[in-house]
């Protein structure tokens, strides 16, 4: 059987980003930034390899 992912909340995937979360806020309201899941209407998570390959492609500062 395979393991769920890891998924982080806004404020983890802000920080392994190196941006506050209202920056990840904005994003998503701009339909930017990295892929996200929503698990309900006030629920966000991040899949930390999602983060990797949008550090990558965005030159993110971390």
């Amino acid at each position: 059987m395979r393991a769920l992912p890891t998924l982080l909340t806004p404020g983890q995937a802000a920080a392994r980003l190196g941006v506050n979360e209202d920056r990840l806020t904005t994003w998503r309201e701009h339909d930017e930034g990295p892929a996200y899941v929503r698990i309900s209407r006030r629920t966000i998570r991040y899949e930390p390899a999602e983060l990797g390959r949008f550090r990558d492609l965005a030159g993110c500062p971390v």
